[in-house]
């Protein structure tokens, strides 16, 4: 069977900054053992220049930079989805996948429906409730729309959870669904093997993704403040970047009101080998771990 899959991807596969890059690069693992050819296109602004790496025997990953074009969306429409067709024409896969459902879309207008699956990961409009600068909203807006606007030409669809699948099916209605399943993101296996200890002092918390508005820890942070004055004391590591500095500000600036700055580490966007070695300290390692904080 030939598989492909359309997902932006770091050449450096430790460099993992979001959920559809962890969901991929995860998936690139299973497939490795599987009797399958697997071709993965990723464009990137970092890709200077267009090359393939073997991730495995019966894996290749084609890289493509952005050219001509700053705006991605433009690119998607007027050369990416060109790119993607030339490559569908080349390998005739048995399965076109595209991971994603923002401008990345784009990529599929070339195409026809019969052999696609698209896994949505995201509520586009749950997250512009969310959302704090004009700018924003306006680009979330038009995202929006283009969803609206291609998804209707497609009925395979895989759902990483019941909640999405409701959002889409039955609340806004994406046509008619052919094919339609929930499965769960694929999980490294390097996490499986963190110790399940009941040593590992409980007062630590873990936080991993991007630090956004929508996925809360400001509730989290205050909660700390609420229980430090209550002489709870707990630790919190936050693994992932901010995107937007007024959401930054907010952050730090309710650190230091609940004085709790000797209580987060920040360690900013790491490895998934240096997140589950993360999981396996104790709260008599946080002082090792502060090398690594940066604000």
């Amino acid at each position: 069977m030939k598989i492909l899959i359309i997902s932006s991807i770091p050449e450096n596969l430790d460099n993992i900054t979001g959920g559809v890059e962890s969901v991929t690069v995860n998936l690139l693992y299973g497939f490795s053992d599987l009797e399958v050819e697997l071709t993965v296109i990723s464009f990137r602004k970092e890709v200077k220049k267009h090359h393939i790496f073997e991730f495995a025997p019966n894996i290749r990953i084609c890289y493509y930079p952005y050219r001509f074009i700053k705006s991605n969306k433009l690119f998607f429409i007027f050369f990416g989805s060109l790119i993607v067709y030339k490559q569908v024409k080349l390998l005739m896969p048995d399965i076109i996948h595209l991971q994603g459902n923002y401008s990345s879309l784009l990529l599929l207008i070339t195409l026809k429906n019969k052999n696609i699956v698209i896994t949505p990961h995201a509520d586009l409009q749950g997250e512009y409730l969310n959302l704090i600068t004009l700018k924003a909203k306006i680009n979330q807006k038009i995202v929006i729309f283009i969803e609206h606007f291609v998804m209707k030409k497609f009925n395979n669809f895989i759902f990483i959870s019941e909640y999405l699948k409701n959002i889409f099916y039955k609340q806004r209605g994406i046509g008619q669904i052919n094919c339609q399943a929930v499965i769960f993101n694929p999980v490294n296996p390097i996490f499986f093997l963190v110790k399940d200890n009941e040593h590992i002092n409980r007062l630590n918390i873990l936080y991993v993704g991007a630090i956004i508005k929508r996925k809360g820890l400001i509730n989290l942070v205050k909660s700390l403040g609420e229980l430090k004055a209550k002489e709870i004391i707990y630790h919190l590591n936050i693994v992932g970047d901010f995107n937007n500095n007024l959401y930054k500000d907010l952050i730090f600036s309710t650190i230091k009101e609940n004085n709790l700055d000797a209580q987060i580490t920040f360690f900013g966007w790491i490895s998934q080998k240096s997140i589950a070695e993360l999981m396996d300290r104790s709260e008599e390692h946080t002082s090792e771990l502060q090398s690594l904080r940066h604000l």
